[in-house]
């Protein structure tokens, strides 16, 4: 065991969507998935956000 961060997200599998119903058309599809690998890439970066404060 070494002490390391392992980060999670779409490149590793981690992250993406469930199946998509059949109601969805194949060009919006494929739009979809061409974005997935572009922030698989990083060519699409997708910034982490803390989030909201807690009031109360």
């Amino acid at each position: 065991t070494t002490n390391r961060d392992v980060i999670f997200g779409v490149k590793s599998g981690a992250v993406g969507y469930g199946k998509i119903s059949n109601r969805i058309s194949a060009k919006l599809k494929a739009e979809v998935e061409a974005i997935r690998k572009q922030i698989a890439s990083g060519k699409i970066v997708v910034r982490a956000q803390a989030p909201p404060a807690t009031t109360g």
